[in-house]
C-alpha cells in the first residue's frame, strides 16, 4: 500500500508535467489577446506599445503576433526596483 509520502511525490510529478505543458516557450508567438491578458492591458494600450516601439511584433493579415521573449524583455527593461 502506497504511503502518503509516495502519493505526494506522484502528485508532484504530475503537477510538474502539467506545468511544463502550459508554460509558454520563450520563442513562442502569441496573439494580441493573450498579450493583453498576460499584461492586464487594453487593446488600445497594446496598440500604443506597438506604435512607440516598446514591444516588437509581427503582423500577418491584420493579426498581430508577439514573442514571449520580447514581452519578458520589455518587462525587464521597465523594471523599477523598490526602495530599501
Amino acid at each position: 500500500m502506497p504511503t502518503i509520502y509516495s502519493k505526494l511525490e506522484s502528485i508532484e510529478v504530475q503537477m510538474n508535467e502539467l506545468l511544463s505543458k502550459i508554460k509558454p516557450s520563450p520563442n513562442e508567438w502569441i496573439e494580441g489577446y493573450d498579450v493583453m491578458k498576460r499584461l492586464g492591458i487594453s487593446k488600445r494600450t497594446l496598440q500604443t506599445y506597438r506604435q512607440e516601439g516598446l514591444l516588437p511584433y509581427s503582423q500577418v493579415r491584420g493579426i498581430y503576433f508577439y514573442r514571449n521573449e520580447d514581452i519578458d524583455e520589455m518587462l525587464k527593461r521597465h523594471y523599477i526596483k523598490g526602495k530599501k
